[in-house]
């Protein structure tokens, strides 16, 4: 991990100064030019997204937990991601436990995660021509645990690869990274929780999170 946020860092201010000059040069080219500067400033943009991936990846960030209710977290992330999601005709279908726990949690990474679910719902469902759904669900799982589901309709996962969907750097997208499952997965791992997928052929994708529901002196105390 410390290497390669290191490999990632050390790229990064190379291309730094890569964006810089494109940027210059988008102004001063003249307009031939412009096509093929566009195409370069395209790919530097690129290799900065996989930087960036590389560097979260890379790096295990400390949680700084608080109490979270799950409910008004949802209700955050749908209002960043629910405007794209209605554009590509989809209706979100959303059901939260009446009296669901609050966890005991980092909220922005949380907020990470279910980001990175629904984005990947979206580029899934956008592959299909039917009805378009996305269903989310918090609800207690035991006692001790709450479970979040966000389930697609879109084409699902392919037996071959879902063994491996949390791996790193692994994608069927040409744009991806490969990363941000993984990142998800160690996210919800340092949470003491699990992240899984289970994916019946032609049923879409079903994410599930399942959460303890600990308490600041229960965080001390494991620490």
């Amino acid at each position: 991990g410390q290497l390669t946020a290191g490999v990632a860092h050390e790229l990064n201010n190379p291309l730094t100064v890569l964006i810089g000059v494109t940027e210059m040069l988008d102004e001063k080219v003249p307009e031939s030019l412009r096509e093929h500067v566009g195409l370069l400033k395209d790919a530097v943009e690129a290799a900065r997204h996989v930087v960036r991936g590389l560097l979260t990846f890379g790096r295990k960030m400390p949680l700084e937990r608080r109490r979270v209710d799950l409910g008004d977290l949802l209700d955050r992330v749908l209002a960043l991601t629910s405007s794209e999601l209605r554009i590509t005709d989809i209706v979100i279908e959303k059901e939260v436990e009446s009296g669901l726990p609050a966890v005991w949690a980092d909220g922005n990474q949380l907020q990470q995660v279910l980001t990175n679910l629904i984005a990947n719902a979206k580029q899934a469902m956008a592959e299909v021509d039917g009805q378009r759904r996305l269903r989310i669900s918090m609800r207690r799982a035991g006692a001790n645990r709450v479970r979040i589901l966000i389930a697609d309709t879109g084409p699902g996962i392919p037996p071959a690869i879902i063994a491996s969907v949390f791996d790193p750097f692994m994608t069927t997208k040409p744009e991806g990274t490969g990363l941000g499952l993984s990142i998800s997965y160690g996210i919800i791992r340092e949470h003491g929780g699990q992240l899984s997928v289970e994916s019946p052929p032609g049923r879409g994708a079903t994410f599930a999170i399942e959460l303890p529901i600990e308490t600041p002196a229960a965080d001390a105390a494991r620490a």
